[in-house]
């Protein structure tokens, strides 16, 4: 009997800490935070449950506890006591939530900083250091390609991608992006000076946002649209940001429309390389005439990565290369695969008949592709909620068997972008039958 009763005490106390114990920081004298189950009940001690592990602190070396069901009442507080051009005041408040692990508010506070100041460097470089430690906590979900049987069986694919029928020898499964995958897209390569771009706000959302910021309604209201969605979007609530419906393109689409898609499509598109079986990982709708299929290329590039090998100051050895690189645009696959051999620092895997598309890194093509990685995409790249889509199966990557036709020489101008935003400079490419662009109309809200 008195084993049991014991035990049930234990069982008791147990529960009794658990109920106790408060998700929270506390930071010590020393400037040291520990995140985690707070359990400060103790009169000489504070207890941290923090990643499994137990941590116990004197209450003379404890700062201050902050429980997180209160920060966000706090964050309110605080930004509610700053006048309306205050951007270092922003950035305080940014660095607080950063500090306590509270990156949703420490991205909305620098945002509304960067929109106050868009050319402040102290706001925009909070802001990616932000965004950097949300991707590392976060990052984009690229799961290897399964190995291709001799028999392709039926593909049944989950999330938004849909499948175009497969033709019966060595089978291209290429699951086309969706509507909810373009407005994916679209919001998240927005930017400040999109003013051309119109939206629609579904259910109140801006509303809804300002109450969730516990800022003014109707000063969030007289603010122009771009910087409504841009705000409402870079808050990270799905249930807000899928409410901001991105009625056309934002200039960096415009501009792959325009300017890039034609001259990868002409280069890399052909039946005999990606756009057919020899392709290997990667496929590209070779006539991209329809919305989807152009943005569907559009998340193909940037989407696909490869281990190449390289020597540097530490050896050689494989690296991870993606085919748009935003932060360093010169690594792209996409510009070091249509160099000549000779000249890129990553050549394209051998095969006949092909030694790039551009004639060197002065190509007016060349330099075309370059701008609009450095110049119109958002510099860093954006976690897509979007299952990574199975772009192409072949039976083996590209050999040296592999024979590609060769490209024509004739060469027509690019017209010239719509977008005022990026001045890229002009191309010429090979004559191809231009992509057609679908545009969504809607009035603006």
């Amino acid at each position: 009997m008195r084993r049991r009763w014991c035990i049930g005490a234990c069982v008791l106390l147990g529960l009794a800490a658990v109920s106790l114990a408060r998700q929270g920081v506390v930071t010590t004298i020393s400037d040291q935070r520990y995140i985690g189950d707070i359990d400060a009940s103790a009169p000489d001690t504070v207890v941290v449950m923090s990643h499994g592990v137990q941590i116990t602190i004197d209450r003379p070396d404890v700062q201050s506890i902050e429980y997180l069901d209160q920060l966000d009442q706090e964050y309110h507080d605080r930004m509610a006591k700053l006048g309306p051009a205050d951007i270092p005041g922003r950035l305080v408040i940014a660095r607080w939530a950063m500090d306590l692990g509270r990156l949703d508010l420490a991205l909305s506070a620098v945002d509304q900083a960067v929109l106050i100041g868009p050319t402040d460097k102290d706001a925009l470089a909070l802001r990616t250091s932000i965004v950097q430690e949300i991707a590392n906590q976060h990052p984009t979900s690229r799961p290897a390609e399964p190995q291709t049987p001799a028999v392709m069986p039926p593909l049944v694919l989950s999330g938004n991608a849909t499948t175009l029928p497969a033709p019966a020898t060595n089978p291209i499964l290429h699951p086309v992006l969706t509507a909810s995958d373009i407005q994916e897209i679209r919001r998240n390569e927005l930017r400040l000076t999109d003013t051309s771009v119109r939206f629609r706000f579904d259910n109140d959302v801006r509303k809804r946002y300002a109450a969730a910021q516990a800022i003014d309604a109707n000063a969030f209201l007289s603010r122009p649209p771009i910087e409504q969605a841009v705000m409402i979007i870079a808050s990270g609530d799905k249930l807000l940001s899928d409410d901001v419906q991105v009625m056309n393109d934002p200039s960096a689409i415009q501009l792959f429309k325009q300017r890039v898609q034609p001259l990868v499509v002409t280069g890399c598109a052909s039946v005999g390389c990606h756009g057919g079986p020899g392709g290997g990982s990667l496929y590209l709708a070779g006539t991209p005439d329809s919305e989807a299929l152009t943005y569907t290329n559009f998340y193909a590039l940037e989407s696909y990565f490869r281990q190449v090998p390289i020597t540097g100051p530490f050896g050689a050895g494989p690296a991870r290369r993606q085919m748009i690189d935003r932060t360093n645009t010169g690594d792209s696959l996409l510009l070091q695969y249509g160099l000549p051999s000779t000249v890129a620092q990553i050549p394209h895997p051998p095969l006949a008949n092909y030694n790039g598309f551009f004639r060197g890194p002065d190509d007016p093509r060349y330099l075309t592709i370059q701008a609009w990685i450095s110049e119109a995409l958002v510099p860093l790249e954006p976690a897509y909620d979007i299952p990574r889509p199975v772009l192409h199966r072949a039976n083996s990557e590209p050999s040296t068997k592999t024979t590609v036709p060769a490209i024509a020489t004739t060469e027509i101008a690019l017209p010239p972008a719509t977008s005022p935003a990026i001045a890229l400079p002009p191309a010429t490419l090979p004559a191809s039958k231009p992509a057609t662009s679908t545009s969504t109309t809607g009035p603006a809200m």
